[in-house]
């Protein structure tokens, strides 16, 4: 369950990731036409620049979004395998519980058929 988990948090952190980086590029697209525009458009050159500030403006903050699911996905990771050696140590140890109790059995058993009784305690 975990593995999927942390699969859906990395590929969302890719999606943002590659969303901000569409943004930026389009926020650099947008600066060059406003640099562009022609002698007679220059009275919307003001609009042209609050359209550039705007836009680098949220894809700055797809960025810090990014960068937060990207955090996310390292901490989901770390958690999974938190998660996975937690549960191979606690599988080592009901088997050494099982084996230890099987030894205990062996013993007691050997020592009932051998006539000593309960020698193991």
């Amino acid at each position: 369950m975990w593995g999927v988990l942390e699969r859906a948090a990395v590929s969302r952190a890719c999606r943002a990731a590659a969303d901000a980086t569409r943004a930026e590029k389009g926020v650099e697209e947008l600066r060059t036409a406003c640099a562009s525009l022609p002698w007679e458009a220059r009275p919307y050159v003001g609009v042209c620049t609050r359209a550039v500030l705007v836009r680098a403006e949220e894809a700055a903050q797809m960025r810090r979004a990014a960068e937060v699911l990207t955090n996310a996905a390292a901490a989901t990771r770390r958690l999974a395998k938190g998660i996975e050696l937690l549960a191979e140590k606690e599988a080592r140890a009901l088997l050494r519980a099982i084996s230890k109790k099987e030894g205990e059995e062996l013993v007691d058993l050997v020592c009932s058929r051998s006539g000593f009784g309960n020698c193991g305690s």
